[in-house]
């Protein structure tokens, strides 16, 4: 019998399973159940630093420059940079927080990576970027090692 009747509906038997290998798959699969049991099914896949992506901040990198720029959130994973909307969500400000140091050298490299069509202003504890440029922003921070 190959299964049990339960509620109408009937259920599969298991498969019998020796070792780590399990009887009864196709012959085509037998190369897939070698591979993954001998190098790790872990090993083939690409492996970020955290399961959500996060990179940890690389102070070797940033440690010379003039300015510095702290992670936000509770346990300081995050980078603090954030989206505004103003005149009835028809204009775009992207806003980097938690910054520390020379702020007029940091709006120009600021400047220098997003390219002409970014305007950067600096504001107290703030710098402001005209356009939705939160994507290239947070890059540029893991690049230069925040």
């Amino acid at each position: 019998m190959l299964g049990r009747v339960f509620l109408g509906v009937q259920l599969r038997a298991r498969l019998p399973v020796i070792g780590t290998k399990t009887m009864g798959l196709p012959a085509r699969w037998s190369s897939v159940e070698t591979q993954s049991s001998s190098t790790g099914a872990s090993s083939l896949l690409p492996q970020p630093t955290g399961p959500t992506g996060w990179t940890p901040p690389v102070p070797a990198l940033s440690k010379d420059l003039p300015y510095q720029v702290e992670r936000a959130g509770r346990h300081r994973t995050n980078f603090p940079v954030y989206l505004d909307y103003k005149n009835g969500n028809t204009r775009t400000i992207t806003i980097l927080r938690k910054i520390t140091g020379d702020a007029n050298a940091l709006a120009e490299d600021i400047r220098a990576a997003l390219g002409p069509s970014a305007l950067v202003s600096i504001h107290p504890g703030r710098i402001q970027i005209t356009g939705n440029q939160k994507i290239k922003l947070l890059g540029w921070l893991k690049n230069k090692g925040f």
